[in-house]
């Protein structure tokens, strides 16, 4: 899923998704992958990154307003996407 990531240097510290605004409360380095995959030149950075869903109230216990997700930067083409959420 495409999403807007703003940066404070290289790190992402939020990120835009589904029209909201979420502040990213802490991420991994990035863990990053280079070379030919299936023939095709991949250059992408994942991070693991703690986000604070903004408009949520707490209803779960002490972390329902926090999701973990995993995101990827494609230096190729200059995007980011979210490739995955856990609970």
């Amino acid at each position: 899923i495409p999403v807007l990531i703003e940066l404070d240097a290289a790190s992402p510290v939020a990120l835009s998704y589904h029209g909201r605004w979420h502040r990213i409360k802490a991420s991994t380095s990035p863990e990053r992958l280079s070379g030919l995959w299936w023939e095709k030149p991949v250059n992408k950075s994942y991070y693991m990154a703690l986000i604070e869903k903004a408009g949520f109230r707490r209803t779960d216990g002490p972390d329902a307003e926090e999701s973990l997700v995993m995101l990827v930067h494609d230096h190729q083409n200059a995007s980011w996407s979210l490739a995955g959420t856990f609970d």
